[in-house]
């Protein structure tokens, strides 16, 4: 077995090299169509194994779940026809996104930035892969559960702070940090997806006042430099992007701008 790691750490130079750097991975390593990547899967169990602090047990599986989601974009990005592959990696982030919100749910430990920053990034991320894959109806909706299971993710959250209110001041700080453009609205359309399995209540009432401000942190970037060609291909539901969309504009002065969002819809 030590043999065959040290094969795959030079087998990194030929199969799934590269740098995901919204995910904040440098190198993603082997891919789960190598055949010896059942090394890279012995490595992370031993790591799980070894690690008995309860505060780093929840870290390695927030970083084992990025990891998994950067082998499915790879793969998604590399080799889209292969729907097997494709398939097999969304298995394993999906069993590895139920563990973690297992853990989550009884974690006082865990790194609330880091899981919003990952649940965003995330959402936003399989939003994309649904679209790229909308012809193939049985990975679109189990595409659809995993973007459920991301977006309890955040719903767990609240649960972890002292005051609700902090919900929002934690949230805005995760995506100011962020670094891409049209932010804002993808942040508000996550939230909005959110909100739709929300019961009324504090917390639904948080989730709206968050998203209006993004809305309007939103319209105030617009109005400095909007590419619309670039905004017409954020892979968004289109109903979803009809409603933020109807809202922002509600913010905006610039009639040319408001008339361009109008075309965009």
């Amino acid at each position: 077995l030590l043999n065959l790691f040290v094969f795959s750490v030079f087998l990194n130079d030929v199969y799934g090299q590269g740098s995901l750097k919204d995910l904040g991975i440098r190198s993603i390593g082997l891919l789960p169509s190598n055949p010896f990547y059942f090394v890279k899967e012995w490595t992370r169990n031993v790591k799980r194994a070894l690690t008995f602090d309860d505060q780093k047990k929840i870290e390695l599986s927030l970083n084992i779940v990025n990891e998994k989601m950067a082998e499915l974009k790879k793969i998604t990005e590399i080799s889209p026809q292969n729907k097997v592959s494709v398939s097999s990696a969304l298995d394993s982030y999906q069993s590895n996104l139920d563990y973690l919100i297992s853990q989550a749910t009884v974690s006082r430990g865990i790194n609330l930035n880091k899981l919003l920053d990952l649940s965003l990034k995330h959402a936003e991320l399989l939003e994309e892969f649904a679209h790229q894959f909308s012809d193939y109806q049985e990975l679109t909706e189990r595409l659809r559960v995993a973007d459920a299971s991301v977006i309890s993710l955040i719903a767990l959250v609240p649960q972890k702070l002292d005051k609700l209110e902090n919900f929002r001041s934690y949230f805005q700080e995760v995506v100011t940090a962020q670094d891409y453009d049209f932010k804002e609205f993808k942040a508000a359309e996550v939230l909005e997806r959110l909100g739709a399995v929300l019961p009324e209540g504090p917390f639904k009432t948080e989730v709206d006042k968050l998203k209006q401000d993004l809305m309007l942190r939103f319209s105030v970037s617009l109005q400095k430099e909007f590419n619309i060609e670039d905004f017409s291909q954020l892979p968004i539901e289109p109903m979803v992007r009809l409603k933020i969309l109807d809202e922002t504009r509600k913010s905006i002065t610039d009639q040319d701008l408001k008339n361009q969002l109008s075309i965009n819809k």
